[in-house]
């Protein structure tokens, strides 16, 4: 799904791919990222070492061929033998897990893997962008979006985390190269119910623990029945052809 946002480009279009021996996804979940770099780089000679870091290895993939995978905070330091060593680190949807007062370390700890004249890529959301159409149409939404929002201040993550990435960024004497914003109004239309399934996947991943959170119910369960019940009349809606507008911002820096 966002990969068509992106035109199909997994890698950004001002890296020369050529020139790229060593790729490092973080926070890589099951990988699916670092896969379709293997399979865009199949006939590369020599072909480029692809590491993925995660906080834990639960969603680590069977799929191990030409793909390496490590247990690693980025809040934490890398370890000695991992340092300057990759042309690229790639960073996707960090946002729901780290909160805005750690972005710094977690850049700083990014840079220090990052070989000089390397890459940063970060794709993230921006909530301070995003379903401003849609709420706009249906002002009833209005009540999820802030349950949502109301979740991430909580838990004190950002809602402007493109604006924080850049920041960190440049404080740790990243050149930022490019930055830009993709709407998923603007996807193809086969690409929506993709669009909408990620959305509520998102949304089922959070909203009944930030129900329980803000004390609106007792228990997790409890919190199910509330995101069920709000979440059907927003699918309602969608087969209605309500068209979800969630910005993703996509930043490009360099190492010095």
């Amino acid at each position: 799904m966002f990969l068509s946002l992106l035109e199909g480009n997994l890698i950004h279009p001002l890296i020369e791919r050529n020139h790229l021996r060593a790729i490092s996804d973080i926070a890589t979940g099951t990988g699916i990222w670092l896969q379709d770099v293997r399979n865009a780089f199949d006939n590369a000679r020599p072909f480029p070492l692809l590491q993925g870091f995660d906080v834990s290895s639960a969603q680590f993939p069977s799929d191990l061929d030409k793909l390496s995978f490590s247990v690693q905070n980025v809040l934490n330091p890398f370890p000695p033998d991992e340092l300057n060593r990759y042309d690229l680190v790639h960073v996707r949807f960090l946002q729901p897990g780290l909160e805005e007062s750690d972005y710094q370390l977690a850049v700083t700890n990014m840079v220090s893997i990052i070989k000089p004249g390397g890459y940063l890529q970060w794709e993230e959301e921006d909530c301070s962008r995003s379903f401003k159409l849609m709420t706009t149409i249906q002002p009833q939404l209005q009540e999820i979006v802030d349950d949502y929002v109301g979740y991430a201040k909580f838990h004190g993550f950002s809602l402007n985390a493109p604006e924080a990435i850049v920041k960190a960024c440049v404080n740790a004497d990243l050149k930022v190269i490019s930055k830009t914003f993709q709407n998923t109004v603007n996807a193809p239309p086969e690409q929506l119910s993709h669009i909408r399934s990620f959305f509520r996947r998102s949304l089922a991943m959070v909203l009944p623990v930030a129900y329980c959170d803000q004390g609106l119910v007792h228990d997790e369960h409890e919190g199910q029945t509330m995101y069920h019940r709000k979440i059907s009349k927003v699918m309602r809606l969608f087969e209605e052809g309500l068209v979800l507008d969630d910005v993703f911002a996509s930043i490009l820096c360099q190492k010095a």
